[in-house]
């Protein structure tokens, strides 16, 4: 089973990719134009390139949830949404399974602790490095924790090959 995995976002996304429990490819792609429908198609474009390099079985990303109290917050969760669209109508024009994962859910899962921006994001990166083996960004360690996640990995099983 191929895992085609996103941390998704409308200017820096983390994705990768795990060929049953072994991580074989993760990366980043950073889109900054100041148009947000130009973002979104360069975001569809790379989703795609993606989809057609690795020929996943299934495709996850994070879902989004509205926060409360956070500036702007009905703004980026609407451009979110949009960004969580285009990979969800992709998977499913392609017919491939596809789930959008809270990411409480994902981090509970791996025992990722922290209730704070400021907490989590390092403690993902730490888990990455303790048990992939590989020091990355906090774009790139959700998507390979959220990947690690739906291919059922707990600790100390994901590798680069």
């Amino acid at each position: 089973m191929i895992i085609l995995a996103f941390d998704q976002a409308t200017r820096t996304s983390g994705w990768s990719v795990y060929r049953d429990k072994e991580l074989i490819a993760h990366g980043t792609f950073t889109f900054t134009d100041n148009n947000l429908g130009l973002r979104l198609w360069k975001i569809r474009q790379k989703v795609e390139e993606l989809y057609r390099k690795y020929l996943p079985d299934k495709i996850v990303y994070e879902d989004i949830q509205l926060q409360q109290n956070a500036i702007n917050n009905v703004a980026t969760f609407k451009s979110l949404a949009e960004v969580f669209g285009i990979i969800f109508e992709y998977a499913t024009e392609l017919g491939v399974d596809n789930e959008a994962i809270l990411s409480g859910t994902w981090r509970k899962g791996l025992g990722i602790a922290g209730t704070k921006r400021e907490q989590y994001k390092p403690n993902t990166q730490k888990w990455v490095k303790d048990n992939c083996g590989v020091s990355v960004s906090e774009d790139e360690a959700d998507a390979i924790a959220i990947g690690a996640y739906a291919a059922g990995i707990r600790n100390n099983c994901c590798r680069i090959l």
